[in-house]
């Protein structure tokens, strides 16, 4: 390899390095636009909309106060810049705590698997197991935080889509999902959906 090809080939590898984060936010963008209106609203203030729900569940569920602790314990937990999207692909456990219309509710962990596949700067979050499973889209969004766009499933049907993304037919909002996406300090993921309908669902994220 000459000394002009070498230097060629580095410098188009700093650029590419340099343009991963302006890709990423890209896609963020991009999702950003898919949301609805309510989901947008809620996303904006997170944390706000979050400590609203867990407020309402413990004045109406006051036996189901473990499971309200310990999404309080998560949203509490120091958080980390989440760093190069390598950092998070692979196999996780997952579980999810809610607080629903009817009870507040912690679920044992499954299995999810986040990976790389469509645009520069996408990440696939597939959570097929169980009988709530999700189908979503990650993007970086700045150096704190993923944003997720996509769909949630009952166990047997086939992966669905957040509805404005629906093709062939207007798609139904029941099943949408929206949320922000963390890594804390400890190493665990943090999932953060807005909340909607159904309630507030908190899921947390452990390495396999």
């Amino acid at each position: 390899m000459t000394g002009n090809r070498a230097v060629a080939l580095a410098l188009a590898l700093v650029l590419a390095l340099a343009g991963a984060p302006a890709l990423a936010e890209s896609r963020a963008e991009t999702l950003r636009g898919w949301l609805t209106e309510n989901d947008a609203k809620m996303l904006v203030a997170l944390d706000d909309n979050a400590a609203a729900k867990i407020a309402e569940g413990k004045a109406k569920f006051t036996v189901d106060g473990a499971a309200i602790a310990e999404i309080e314990t998560l949203l509490g937990a120091p958080r980390a810049p989440i760093g190069p999207p390598a950092d998070i692909e692979g196999e996780w456990r997952i579980r999810s705590l809610q607080i629903t219309n009817f009870g507040a509710y912690a679920y044992p962990f499954f299995k999810v698997r986040i990976y790389a596949e469509g645009p520069p700067g996408a990440l696939v979050f597939h959570k097929d197991t169980g009988s709530q499973r999700i189908f979503a889209e990650l993007a970086a969004d700045g150096s704190n935080r993923y944003i997720l766009v996509g769909a949630g499933y009952a166990g047997g049907d086939p992966p669905g889509e957040y509805s404005t993304r629906a093709y062939e037919q207007p798609g139904d909002p029941y099943n949408d999902i929206a949320g922000h996406l963390y890594r804390l300090a400890d190493g665990r993921l943090l999932l953060v959906t807005a909340p909607n309908h159904l309630g507030l669902n908190v899921l947390e994220l452990k390495r396999q």
